[in-house]
């Protein structure tokens, strides 16, 4: 149910110990790598790119982000803006890599990397308490 095909309130029943229990492990996860990517904020803010095995977990959590963002807005804001908020995110990050070779004349710097940085804090700080919020009230869907 993608991207604002979803059912009328009231019509989805709500989620038993079993289902709560997903949303609340997922959000502590959720919430975990938002808490473990702010601590390493230096290393992923800085004008070297993170090419070590050992940020593989940050470039699949930024693909998760960019894949699922357009749901987030459809459910967390109540807009149905269809795959539109994830060619904006892209379209920010365009600009962002036009700034960063004007400025620095690499692809790789400060602008570019605190982009990136901020969208996925955004998503998996948000998402991390939805999930929370959702097992805590035991929200259906």
């Amino acid at each position: 149910m993608p991207l604002g095909d979803f059912v009328k309130p009231g019509t989805t029943p709500k989620p038993l110990v079993i289902g709560r229990l997903l949303r609340f492990g997922f959000g502590i996860f959720l919430v975990s790598s938002f808490i473990i990517f702010l601590i390493l904020r230096a290393d992923l803010t800085g004008s070297d790119f993170p090419t070590s095995m050992s940020w593989i977990g940050y470039w699949i959590g930024l693909a998760f982000a960019w894949w699922y963002f357009s749901d987030l807005v459809v459910v967390g804001f109540g807009r149905s803006w269809g795959r539109r908020p994830q060619v904006a995110a892209l379209g920010l990050a365009a600009i962002l890599l036009m700034i960063d070779l004007v400025a620095y004349s690499e692809i790789w710097d400060l602008p570019l990397a605190w982009g990136v940085f901020l969208f996925t804090e955004f998503f998996f700080g948000f998402l991390g308490v939805s999930f929370l919020l959702a097992a805590v009230l035991a929200v259906p869907g």
